[in-house]
């Protein structure tokens, strides 16, 4: 996408978020500093510091989503299309949560974490969800969560496929598939 003017980029990417040097920002504006150099007013997400960097610093890349973890519990969040969207990087209205609290509950730094890959250890996790009552994510597609008489394991937005027995995550009957993805993500984890 070649951004040619600021004003066409201020008009793609204002109030949108995509990522300075790895960190997730929120675009406040852009504008011309100096004779043809495009500048955008950032904020980043994880620290609330706002920053002028050179637009072409910014990476418009679709930024990676999935489980996040905020304060009033998870959300599995995944980007939505609209077909009158022509805004690049990621909106509010964009974005949806397939599994878990709406996503107007996750805050700016929880929503960094998730696009980062900060996610609490499987043990951290497990800790976490006895202390609190509430499912913890470990990564971005598995999360821990109280059940009916065990802690249960989920994965992505399709729910419970498993349970933890002596803090071992075991799948549920049918969920063999799952084996190779549980597997890797216990050693992210």
């Amino acid at each position: 996408m070649l951004y040619d003017t600021a004003e066409y980029a201020n008009q793609r990417l204002q109030e949108t978020i995509v990522r300075h040097n790895g960190f997730p920002c929120k675009v406040v504006h852009c504008a011309n500093d100096r004779v043809d150099i495009i500048t955008s007013h950032i904020v980043y997400l994880h620290n609330r510091k706002d920053k002028i960097v050179p637009f072409r610093e910014l990476d418009l890349t679709p930024v990676p989503l999935g489980f996040a973890n905020g304060v009033y519990g998870v959300s599995y969040l995944a980007r939505i299309s609209l077909r009158k969207d022509w805004k690049q990087g990621l909106r509010s209205n964009t974005l949806r949560s397939l599994f878990g609290v709406d996503p107007r509950w996750i805050d700016d730094k929880s929503l960094s974490n998730t696009i980062m890959g900060k996610y609490p250890t499987f043990d951290k996790a497990m800790e976490e969800a006895v202390n609190s009552n509430m499912i913890v994510a470990f990564t971005r597609d598995f999360a821990v969560g109280p059940g009916d008489n065990a802690y249960n394991l989920y994965y992505k937005y399709y729910g419970k496929v498993g349970t933890i027995v002596n803090n071992i995550p075991l799948l549920d009957d049918g969920k063999d598939y799952l084996i190779q993805v549980l597997e890797g993500a216990m050693k992210e984890a």
